[in-house]
């Protein structure tokens, strides 16, 4: 019975839109490309995008002075202290852009500049990154379609809702009728007993 318990709410949990996760990685949007003097990395979530709140998670790099910027395979170092903007613009001009700026945030050792911010409308959105730091400045910028928001199913749910309460009045049932059929077969044991001493007699 708790089995299917736990399959009703699981079914039940499904109904609702999903909302970003705070600090996880996402789905890779850009993976170590050149912006200035720097590397970028860009992660978003959910996926796919969709009309509400969205997660996004830069990571900024740099080739040490004694390596080639322009090697893939070059070890990098995180930048802690850049100045990151991102902006994001509708792809068909029309409204205004929205501007945000990725707050640092340590994570194993290495810093990711994040953000929570909200998507107003679907469609293609161009997301600029803009870099600056002691080394320069940089900018890098990718397009992604941006779907309409997730609609509850009330339908769904009610009926969900409807099951769940019916399975938890029958569970209750049961275990009152299993309560029952032990109490009688307690009693008729001690009966049995009590009639054993005048047979003694």
């Amino acid at each position: 019975m708790m089995g299917w318990l736990l399959m009703l709410l699981a079914a039940l949990a499904a109904c609702f839109p999903q909302v970003a996760n705070a600090h996880a990685a996402g789905t890779p949007q850009l993976s170590n490309v050149p912006a200035g003097p720097y590397r970028v990395y860009v992660w978003t979530d959910p996926e796919p995008l969709r009309v509400g709140d969205m997660h996004l998670s830069v990571l900024v790099t740099m080739v040490p002075e004694s390596g080639d910027a322009t090697d893939p395979q070059q070890p990098e170092r995180p930048v802690e202290d850049a100045q990151v903007t991102v902006q994001f613009v509708p792809a068909s001009g029309e409204g205004d852009p929205l501007t945000w700026h990725p707050v640092p945030q340590e994570s194993l050792g290495t810093v990711y500049y994040e953000l929570d911010a909200t998507l107003p409308t679907p469609g293609d959105w161009l997301f600029k990154i803009q870099v600056e730091g002691p080394e320069g400045e940089g900018a890098v910028d990718f397009q992604d379609e941006v779907a309409p928001a997730r609609e509850v199913n009330w339908g769904l749910l009610a009926v969900g809702a409807l099951v769940l309460l019916l399975a938890v009045a029958l569970a209750g049932r049961w275990s009152r009728r299993g309560e029952a059929q032990t109490i009688p077969a307690r009693r008729t044991r001690r009966s049995s007993q009590g009639r054993t001493g005048p047979d003694r007699v």
